[in-house]
């Protein structure tokens, strides 16, 4: 399969096989929860991407019943089936976790009722088993597993608190070990004093708002059997540490440091020793390629932009595979097609993401569509990615038809669709765990 060669590409929504249009995109799930000051900038992140300009989409979206928001689109191995998150509101404490077959029929709720959970990284095991999922349904917010009818509800942690406003939207990684016997994942859970933010009622008294006791915004990587024993520690509190992502068929883990002493990208083996740092800079969404022996990522320039990067597992041969973004755009969620060939990413405004595939050396470069966190089907030929009209999100795919390569694939710049305010925000946000 030679995807510089497509061209010709169909986005539709799963419940209607005819229609064809572009993929306007945006993802965002937020939760309503007050908090002080130095968590806003990544709340105003998450607010800000749910007020982007919406998109066109064809009337029939992919969608549960009375659902407002259905996002984060993963498919399972074999490709049949797509797990995804869905809102009936701004909130995650109305998230649910989804399951549908790949064409968008038998679709089905997992979590329901007083439960709030859904999927905000790759669920699936590797023999498509399980799900791995963040649920409140004990409380705090904990890694669980089940089986893809819902069955099988299992709390593999106690006390992660794994809270997106503490952590950020890239804060929740989890990954799955290669044989699937074990998981690595962030948690900010520490050892402090009896702390508590308050918030002040309409009769002007205060009440405790949340508990920071077992909190510290200074997140580790852990590793835990898929069963739940043995969770262990890997890193030494001096992070954050975020994106731990599994190595395929290997036995090291990749992972980011936000520490200014510490940063970059790290590896290390999955007993937490070895630990060697292959890139020395700001970098985030850290991508493994299907053979494990490169890691794509995104770099971040002290000028506000960013560009697109490759390298080897042990930091050699580090290439830039895109130009250096526009001022105040960005590239995000590189993903490698299965056969380590391609990587489909983010490109663009704020708000008006545009995905791009291009070589893994960055020769050639193609814009299939507009949206935001794009997916690979397992067989190449499909990109899953989240779709909005009427500031709906609605899972929407786009279909790689191999037609000649037209002549001109280089980015267009466009405009922000932001002020300067906005995406000061945002850039902010991106980094905040940069910061103590």
């Amino acid at each position: 399969m030679h995807l510089v060669n497509y061209t010709h590409i169909r986005q539709r929504s799963f419940m209607n096989d005819n229609k064809i249009n572009y993929v306007y995109i945006l993802l965002l799930c937020t939760g309503s929860i007050k908090m002080n000051l130095k968590h806003l900038l990544c709340f105003a992140t998450l607010i800000l991407f749910f007020i982007a300009s919406p998109c066109n989409a064809d009337e029939n979206t992919f969608a549960i019943e009375n659902s407002t928001h259905n996002f984060a689109p993963y498919w399972s191995p074999d490709g049949t089936y797509i797990a995804y998150s869905s809102s009936t509101g701004n909130s995650l404490e109305n998230l649910s976790a989804c399951l549908s077959k790949a064409d968008g029929t038998d679709k089905e709720k997992l979590t329901s009722g007083d439960e709030s959970g859904g999927f905000f990284f790759d669920p699936w095991s590797p023999e498509g088993n399980l799900l791995l999922y963040i649920s409140n349904l004990t409380g705090n917010y904990e890694l669980w597993t089940m089986h893809p009818d819902g069955s099988g509800k299992r709390k593999l942690t106690e006390g992660a608190f794994l809270e997106n406003y503490l952590l950020g939207l890239r804060g929740w990684k989890a990954d799955w070990s290669p044989d699937g016997s074990k998981i690595v994942y962030v948690s900010a859970a520490s050892e402090n004093g009896d702390i508590w933010d308050m918030v002040e009622k309409e009769d002007g008294t205060k009440q405790r708002m949340l508990n920071k006791s077992n909190i510290c915004k200074d997140s580790d990587i852990w590793i835990i059997n898929s069963d739940g024993s043995e969770n262990t520690k890997l890193t030494d509190s001096n992070g954050p540490y975020l994106e731990p992502q599994w190595q395929p068929e290997g036995d090291l883990i990749a992972y980011v440091s936000n520490n200014p002493e510490t940063e970059g990208i790290w590896i290390m083996e999955t007993d937490g020793s070895g630990k060697s740092r292959i890139f020395k800079g700001k970098a985030y969404d850290i991508a493994w390629s299907p053979d494990g022996a490169e890691i794509a990522y995104v770099r971040a320039g002290n000028n506000h932009t960013t560009s697109l990067w490759v390298m080897n597992a042990d930091g050699s041969n580090q290439r830039k595979i895109t130009n250096n973004s526009g001022y105040f755009k960005a590239y995000s969620f590189p993903a490698w097609s299965p056969d380590a060939d391609k990587i489909v990413f983010n490109y663009g405004d704020i708000g008006e993401y545009g995905i791009w595939i291009t070589d893994h050396k960055g020769n050639e470069k193609l814009q299939v569509g507009r949206g935001f966190m794009p997916q690979w089907s397992p067989e190449g030929n499909k990109i899953a990615c989240t779709s909005t009209k009427n500031k709906r999100r609605s899972i929407s795919m786009i279909e790689l038809d191999e037609k000649s390569l037209p002549d001109s694939t280089k980015m267009a710049e466009k405009s922000p669709s932001f002020g300067l305010l906005e995406s000061i925000i945002i850039l902010s946000a991106r980094f905040i765990m940069h910061k103590k």
